[in-house]
């Protein structure tokens, strides 16, 4: 065995001479220019392990993995602690801790709601699929306010059933998110604006839905005790001044952005809009049925992640019961006069919002408000064909160069005429007796 051993290490030490003469300096220790780059490689490495580290942890606490992902953080610091130079922490950690703790507060009080249906929209226009009924008020395009109020990034604007109030989000002088609400005077006209009052902190608050009861405001905020980017919250106006709001929790929230949830009360249903399983640039809305008193499900309830994450939007339904009726009512697009009369909403300053031909003093303004719907027609038409042409052509079909080219012009063009045209009618029914 002793001769055996010496064999070995014979054989060893020949093949490193081999291995020396035939590579050259190869086999010798490296410069110390070399070795610095060594030191570099070393540490590149690490910092992708690390951010591989923490990609992984973040998508375990996506996919609700709780434990798992609590798996990886331990093994993270214990590998941290045996060699901080070769195991950095990962750049994130703490914050995935924390997220961890507000998923397990949330999934204690996970929402027992029914949701009835989904559908997946683009976001820039989202608001435009939600069947609001006319007495649960409207959502209107940001177009329609006065140049003078704030309205730099606002993406919709919520008016009462009468119009006798808006409400939107859009950038404040500091820079951050606030809602503005505005008020109709008696010629018609609306107030200057006010940023609303409440218990808001710093964080971007946006997209809000003032209840029918004119005190219950539902709107969506980057507060820091959230799970990221927007979540929905709740909170009521009391002596002009709204309270400390409530997160809604789940199944509302998620580590995506969820925002914009309404509660229709004629026809008992709500919706919410999130990014958590969309494309780019598109949201899902959610039907749900609203509670009276919140109900919770039992913690130990079996699926509870599924629930809270709404991995499929049936599992929440009640055994045996039937939802056609109700899921037929929730995409029932109002019908009532005053909606068929709503063909538009046409800003008049000094005389207020227009919703019809017949809104009109001046009868030259109404003909060139018609002339303008059909502009704006030829618009939409156009964007919407510029878009198939551009999914032509990311699919291989290059001959859709020139087309798109072509009507991305003309929607200039339009653009402008729009802008002029619009002037013209503010100029023509403002001078009307």
């Amino acid at each position: 065995m002793k001769y055996r051993n010496s064999n070995i290490r014979l054989h060893f030490f020949i093949t490193l001479y081999i291995a020396a003469t035939l590579g050259g300096s190869a086999a010798y220790p490296q410069s110390k220019k070399n070795s610095g780059n060594g030191k570099a490689a070393k540490s590149e490495q690490a910092a992708v392990s690390s951010a591989s580290v923490i990609e992984e942890i973040i998508k375990e606490i996506s996919d609700y993995k709780l434990d798992k992902a609590e798996e990886l953080i331990d093994k993270a610091e214990a590998a941290n602690r045996r060699n901080k130079k070769k195991n950095p922490l990962p750049e994130g950690l703490e914050e995935a801790k924390d997220n961890i703790i507000k998923m397990r507060e949330m999934l204690d009080r996970v929402e027992s709601i029914e949701i009835i249906d989904s559908v997946s929209v683009a976001k820039k226009d989202a608001y435009t699929h939600i069947p609001l009924s006319p007495a649960s008020g409207r959502y209107l395009a940001p177009s329609v306010l006065p140049e003078v109020f704030p309205h730099k990034d606002a993406s919709t604007v919520y008016a009462t059933e009468d119009y006798s109030m808006l409400m939107w989000g859009a950038r404040n002088p500091k820079g951050s998110m606030s809602i503005f609400q505005s008020d109709r005077l008696s010629d018609g006209t609306y107030a200057a604006p006010v940023a609303i009052e409440g218990e808001f902190g710093d964080a971007d608050i946006d997209y809000p839905y003032l209840s029918t009861d004119g005190i219950t405001l539902y709107f969506a905020s980057k507060n820091t005790d959230g799970l990221g980017g927007y979540d929905i919250y709740m909170t009521r106006r009391e002596d002009g001044k709204f309270l400390l709001p409530q997160n809604l929790g789940m199944p509302y929230n998620s580590l995506s952005d969820d925002y914009l949830l309404i509660i229709d009360d004629v026809k008992n249903v709500g919706w919410w809009m999130t990014e958590r399983t969309s494309a780019p640039g598109m949201v899902t809305i959610y039907t749900f049925i609203p509670q009276e008193l919140r109900k919770n499900y039992p913690p130990d309830t079996p699926g509870l992640a599924s629930l809270a994450s709404v991995k499929s939007y049936k599992s929440s339904w009640t055994p045996g019961k039937d939802y056609t009726s109700i899921i037929a009512a929730s995409r029932q697009t109002p019908t009532d006069e005053k909606s068929k009369e709503a063909a538009f909403e046409f800003y008049i300053p000094g005389k207020g919002i227009y919703h019809s031909y017949s809104d009109f003093k001046s009868v030259q303004a109404m003909e060139l408000m018609k002339d303008y719907q059909e502009m704006n027609n030829r618009y939409d038409s156009l964007r919407s064909h510029i878009s198939k042409l551009r999914m032509s052509y990311a699919s291989g079909q290059r001959d859709m160069a020139d087309d798109i080219i072509k009507g991305e012009k003309e929607i200039q063009t339009l653009q402008k005429d729009m802008k002029a045209l619009s002037n013209e009618i503010v100029r023509t029914e403002q001078s009307a007796e």
